[in-house]
């Protein structure tokens, strides 16, 4: 079995949870206090020796638990996760080295009290969601994850030719009269697009990220194991190769329509050609994004709700009771039938 790791308290070696928003992080076991600066320093000694292991075939993998010696199965992308057993915060240590260790990584800056406040107040503009979604047991299911995203910068020459119309109208007396001026356009530049970014695992689910943009913000770190500590992370499976093709797709589909009314504004009608060099895709990096995620199972469906860990930004969809719903239609029903009668038995 390959190793794996955890950061683990130097004064009685009990497991630490990362947290990168707090000033003094508490071990949990003997009340030692540290700076987060002093854990990062220790996440380099404890993970300095990590070295590559090659992939195994299989889709699951197991490795044993420094804490409890456990063993802890997980799939060919996971960088973090916890013990079944022990619970204790673990990381995959060949999996950070070498090519696998991303170029950053975005830190949590909403806590998970902010997170449960916000779902909170969003769950209850439902009425009819069932009545264990949103208990203090679904919400303990509530998990910090780490996902990977490419980022880069692109830049493409544009060629924008046709033609361009204005028009003026002019009164004497009674009779209008309506001149039309026409323009050649032929124009070029440079079209620059910066931080781009593409999901770089297609086993999450894109819908889901894609509802809390924007993934730009938020103070881009060093990468360091200890990050991860306390989280769930999972590592790119989507080729740098594969990005760079919707990259282009998603460029351009913005460019043309950016181009375009660059020139429109300056004209009543146009009629326009966009023209594009090849795409120049620059500054390639590898980034962790931090996401809070929420499943819930209802039947054979998955809900999930999502937020942006730097923005606050969340995506969600709703469950909804068949039972719940049936109920208050019984009852509207039947609030209806004794309107009736009393205005029958009055009139």
């Amino acid at each position: 079995m390959a190793e794996i790791k955890t950061l683990k308290c130097p004064n009685c070696a009990g497991p630490i949870v990362f947290d990168p928003g707090e000033i003094q992080i508490q071990c949990g076991y003997c009340d030692s206090i540290f700076t987060p600066e002093e854990l990062l320093k220790l996440s380099e000694q404890t993970f300095a020796t990590s070295e590559i292991a090659p992939a195994p075939d299989e889709p699951l993998y197991g490795y044993n638990c420094s804490n409890c010696g456990a063993n802890v199965w997980t799939d060919d992308t996971t960088l973090a996760t916890y013990c079944f057993y022990c619970h204790s915060p673990v990381i995959v240590a060949p999996r950070i080295a070498g090519d696998f260790a991303p170029d950053g990584l975005i830190p949590f800056s909403v806590d998970q009290d902010e997170v449960v406040s916000a779902f909170t107040k969003w769950s209850k503009t439902r009425k009819f969601t069932p009545r264990d979604f949103g208990t203090k047991e679904h919400l303990d299911q509530l998990n910090g994850v780490y996902l990977p995203f490419w980022q880069a910068d692109g830049s493409a020459k544009y060629r924008i030719i046709g033609e361009g119309v204005n028009t003026h109208e002019s009164r004497m007396g009674n009779v209008v009269t309506t001149s039309s001026e026409f323009y050649e356009i032929d124009r070029g530049g440079i079209f620059e697009a910066n931080a781009i970014t593409s999901l770089a695992n297609d086993k999450a689910a894109e819908q889901l990220v894609i509802g809390t943009d924007p993934f730009s913000e938020g103070e881009i770190m060093e990468f360091n194991p200890a990050y991860l500590q306390g989280f769930f992370a999972e590592r790119n499976n989507i080729a740098k190769e594969q990005a760079e093709d919707a990259f282009v797709r998603k460029i351009q589909a913005d460019a043309t329509g950016i181009v375009s009314n660059s020139v429109d504004r300056y004209y009543d009608k146009t009629s326009t050609k966009v023209e594009f060099l090849p795409l120049q895709l620059t500054n390639w990096r590898l980034l962790l994004h931090p996401f809070w995620l929420l499943t819930y199972r209802q039947d054979d469906t998955t809900f999930l709700y999502c937020m942006n860990g730097v923005t606050g930004e969340s995506y969600g969809e709703l469950p909804v009771s068949s039972k719940r719903l049936l109920a208050a239609a019984l009852l509207l029903g039947l609030a209806v039938f004794i309107v009736l009668m009393l205005l029958g038995y009055l009139i």
